[in-house]
């Protein structure tokens, strides 16, 4: 499974600004984006990743994949197993239908 770990994204934005690295906040400033120019950080309060900007492309294209794979399998569950996805996740099973659509609707390759 994914392993998770501990992150304080504020001491992580403050600390790339003082090295004059570039910082973008995603929305509720649960994930936060870095770049020195030499690659990209992908950072939220429980683990990050970093893409070496030669690799970026690549990156995008394959994680373009996965989304439309993981909306695929949740797109084949049962009205029940969506049901209960939605559940667990918090929210209703129309916002996840959407997120579903939407993620199919990405163009892979």
């Amino acid at each position: 499974m994914i392993k998770q770990q501990k992150i304080n994204l504020k001491d992580l934005k403050e600390e790339a600004k003082k090295n004059d690295c570039m910082v973008r906040n995603a929305i509720y400033d649960r994930r936060c984006y870095i770049t020195d120019g030499r690659g990209i950080m992908i950072a939220t309060e429980k683990g990050e990743v970093i893409i070496p900007i030669e690799e970026a492309t690549r990156f995008v294209k394959e994680f373009a994949e996965m989304i439309f794979k993981a909306a695929d399998i949740l797109n084949k569950l049962s009205l029940e197993q969506k049901n209960e996805v939605a559940r667990v996740k918090k929210m209703s099973y129309g916002t996840l239908q959407k997120i579903i659509y939407d993620a199919m609707d990405i163009t892979v390759g």
